[in-house]
């Protein structure tokens, strides 16, 4: 938490948070940001750096798990790509991390996309920079640009900063705020320096003021000496008093290998200084609205000349000067910066919510199954054991003896006629008396009747009989005694005769049936999961398509408030003309499909007719632009692509549903 652009969007958004009701703490390393607002009464958490190591990671992750524990957070925003990792490991899925991406160097991309996908939103603090990532394989989640802003600063007179610094009032002025680290090139800019016309230093007293500390310093001290411009180079260190340096400044400049949206540079462009900057990343994209010139970087003679030319022409610097306090207030107003913040806080937030409601609906649904599918299989698998015994029986023909009275019947006729008769004697009395006493203790007649059943195939001449008791000796000894009850009755005699096919039944366990009782449980879980589910999806509140088209422009990256109106609405014309009238500047529609052409002609006569003031030529970022969307494209994919199309998405005002 020192003075970079990172730690100075944390203090912007803490400070910010205060009037719309957010609560904020911050876990860091500490620094001087941190002790200011440590004094302004927000919490702070000690955390220490991660780190590139697996032990480093490890601390900080258990630093921020208790600093989260006290806290409590709703959503956690962690900066840049180490904070990131740190933060899905102390929170797991419990809480919304956003990640806040303020760039990296060009060859660390391809892993920083990698491992951003741990967070659950990506914000982006320049287009360029999310375009890196995306280019780089972050497609999950999809980054969005919410761009780096200042709150512009009150800036003492010109003449009591430089008299205060010691700087004489019509000596040139160059400074560059920035870490004195590799990553800024201040080697570039000393070479730089030295390049320039000795005049400014040697008769005009040109200064350049080094604002920031860091591991080069030395180093740099050393180039200054060896190229002879050591006089003329300052080293400020660490400073907490930018409102006088920009004030005491003509020029600032920046030389950075690479940068993401430095908060420097829009310092200077509020304050009316003209800025130099190298040609990269958000460099580009916000010296593109005007206020200052890029070069090449790591071109020290570039640097020279358009710092020569801009000193040398004190009109095109009050010019530039002007154009970057337009930039500023156009593009990187803190007020709308913290508003988009503020509603992606609360979308994220809200998936939160959905995600929590989502892990208690699959706990009571896991539970409600559960419970019900161990109820079922546990009434089943409660019940007594019980043992089926089987014992076939076979009907042969009987010789005819000396004794053996003729009958006129044949076998086949026989066996037809009295084999049915099985199944009535198992149950008589005579075959139940002689069975009762094969269980220990005897079973009762009546319901050993209960547990005897016959099979009968017809024509064979075959019979099984099957019985139940309480253990397989039981069974077995049962199924044997009724057998021979039945074979001793001789149902087929004299032609034919009973006896049995096996010396001992067949034994198997019939209860509690394991089988059985895991396929009821199974089934009765999944009813009662369909149930709970089916319950939670008729008490879950709708959602409207309004509120997801919505949902899906903040992820497009469209600035916020956009009104969704619907074409088909009467007062469409009236609603329209009350947002130019409130945004203070001329509509533009814009059709986002072929076929809108027309729509966009029709309604834009209707418009100007109802009095609306319409642009007809100019910059699209200078309109309140308006576009028309397909009601049966509102997809997030479809509206991301959509607003990418637009001019320029941070002057949309409304949408319409066609």
């Amino acid at each position: 938490m020192g003075v970079g652009g990172a730690e100075s969007l944390v203090c912007e958004l803490v400070r910010r948070g205060r009037s719309r009701g957010w609560i904020s703490s911050v876990a860091s390393a500490g620094g001087v940001r941190a002790d200011e607002l440590a004094a302004e009464g927000v919490a702070i958490f000690p955390v220490p750096m991660a780190r590139r190591s697996a032990s480093g990671v490890a601390r900080a992750a258990l630093a921020t798990h208790l600093a989260v524990r006290k806290a409590q957070p709703d959503v956690v925003i962690a900066h840049n790509v180490g904070a990131t990792v740190v933060a899905r490991l102390a929170v797991g899925r419990r809480i919304p991390v956003i990640t806040v991406f303020h760039g990296v160097a060009e060859e660390d991309y391809p892993r920083a996309a990698q491992l951003l996908r741990r967070a659950d939103t990506v914000v982006a603090v320049s287009a360029a920079i999310a375009g890196r990532l995306r280019e780089n394989g972050l497609q999950e989640p999809t980054p969005i640009v919410i761009r780096n802003a200042v709150s512009p600063r009150r800036s003492p007179p010109r003449d009591e900063s430089r008299k205060a610094l010691d700087i004489p009032p019509d000596a040139p002025v160059v400074l560059c705020m920035a870490r004195l680290v590799p990553q800024k090139r201040h080697d570039v800019l000393l070479d730089a320096w030295a390049r320039m016309d000795p005049k400014l230093r040697a008769e005009k007293g040109a200064l350049l003021l080094l604002a920031g500390d860091g591991p080069d310093r030395e180093a740099l001290r050393k180039r200054a000496e060896d190229l002879g411009v050591s006089g003329s180079v300052r080293f400020l260190g660490q400073r907490d008093d930018i409102p006088e340096l920009l004030s005491a400044a003509d020029v600032n400049v920046l030389t950075s290998d690479w940068e993401g949206l430095p908060i420097s540079v829009l310092e200077a462009l509020a304050a009316g200084v003209p800025v130099v900057a190298s040609n990269v990343d958000g460099l580009s994209e916000v010296l593109a609205h005007g206020g200052g010139r890029l070069v090449p970087p790591g071109d020290p003679a570039a640097v020279a000349e358009a710092l020569e030319r801009l000193l040398a022409d004190p009109t095109q610097l009050a010019a530039m000067g002007r154009a970057g306090r337009q930039t500023v207030a156009r593009h990187y107003d803190p007020l709308a910066m913290a508003d988009r913040y503020g509603e992606l806080f609360e979308r994220v937030h809200a998936v939160g919510r959905r995600r929590s409601r989502t892990m208690v609906t699959a706990l009571l649904t896991g539970l409600a199954a559960l419970l019900v599918g161990g109820v079922t299989f546990g009434i089943i698998a409660a019940q007594p054991p019980a043992y089926q015994a089987r014992i076939g029986l076979v009907a042969g023909p009987v010789t005819p003896g000396p004794d053996t009275p003729t009958s006129q019947a044949s076998f086949g006729e026989v066996v037809q006629l009295g084999m049915p008769a099985v199944n009535e004697l198992v149950r008589a009395p005579s075959v139940l008396a002689g069975a009762v006493g094969a269980v220990d203790p005897p079973a009762d007649p009546e319901a050993l009747a209960d547990a005897i059943a016959v099979e009968y195939i017809p024509e064979t001449g075959v019979a099984r009989i099957t019985v139940v008791a309480g253990t397989p000796d039981g069974a077995d000894a049962l199924a044997m005694r009724v057998a021979q009850g039945v074979v001793d009755a001789d149902v087929l005699a004299p032609v034919a005769r009973l006896r049995t096919l096996d010396e001992h039944a067949d034994v198997r366990q019939a209860a509690p049936d394991r089988l059985l009782a895991t396929g009821l449980a199974l089934t009765a879980a999944s009813v009662a999961a369909v149930g709970v589910l089916a319950l939670r999806r008729l008490t879950r509140p709708t959602v409207s398509r309004r509120s997801r088209l919505s949902d899906a422009l903040t992820l497009a990256g469209a600035s916020r408030p956009v009104t969704v109106l619907d074409m088909a609405d009467p007062d469409l014309v009236a609603r329209l003309t009350v947002l130019q009238n409130a945004s203070t500047r001329p509509l533009r529609l814009i059709g986002t499909a072929p076929g809108d052409a027309h729509r966009v002609r029709s309604l834009t006569g209707e418009l100007r007719a109802s009095g609306a003031v319409m642009q007809v030529n100019g910059h699209a970022g200078d309109a309140a632009v308006v576009a028309l969307l397909d009601g049966n494209r509102t997809g997030p994919d479809d509206v991301t692509a959509a607003v990418a199309a637009l001019p320029d998405a941070s002057a949309l005002i409304a949408v319409v549903i066609t």
